[in-house]
């Protein structure tokens, strides 16, 4: 998605000079400076609901990892990577189970710490990110842990 830059604005405006505070997007101010279908697109962005999030945000934005990685951390996060479950609720048909192990729910967590060749991975010396355990939740508790270490 492409949007053309408005005229009134300086080139270094950040997304927070078109919201109203503690209320989400300015509407009025960005059909007024946007073209229709530019207004469309940023009115379409879903913001974020809280503070529940807003270590992902600090980690996208302060990471000084390259932009492929902060992309991969941000779709585990938010489980949007291509995997059996995700798919499967798409209608796309799979044939069971994980490719690497046969685990039934081949899901984001599978893939990057439950499974069998995950855990091999992990195992490499030089991955200084402690022991991978099969207890974790959520991805996002993954990140708030290796985010708050000090390696």
């Amino acid at each position: 998605m492409l949007i053309r830059h408005p005229l009134h604005f300086p080139p270094d405006t950040r997304v927070a000079a078109l919201l109203v505070p503690d209320r989400g997007w300015n509407v009025d101010l960005i059909k007024e400076e946007f073209c229709s279908l530019d207004s469309e697109s940023i009115l379409g962005v879903k913001l974020h609901e809280g503070e529940s999030d807003s270590w992902l945000w600090d980690f996208r934005w302060r990471s000084k990892a390259p932009p492929r990685v902060i992309t991969f951390a941000w779709r585990c996060a938010f489980n949007a990577l291509p995997v059996g479950t995700r798919l499967q609720k798409r209608g796309v048909r799979l044939d069971d189970g994980c490719s690497s192990c046969g685990h039934p729910d081949e899901d984001v967590l599978h893939v990057l710490f439950r499974c069998s060749l995950a855990r091999l991975v992990w195992a490499i010396p030089g991955l200084a990110w402690g022991t991978i355990e099969c207890s974790r939740t959520s991805v996002e508790e993954w990140f708030r842990e290796v985010s708050s270490a000090t390696i």
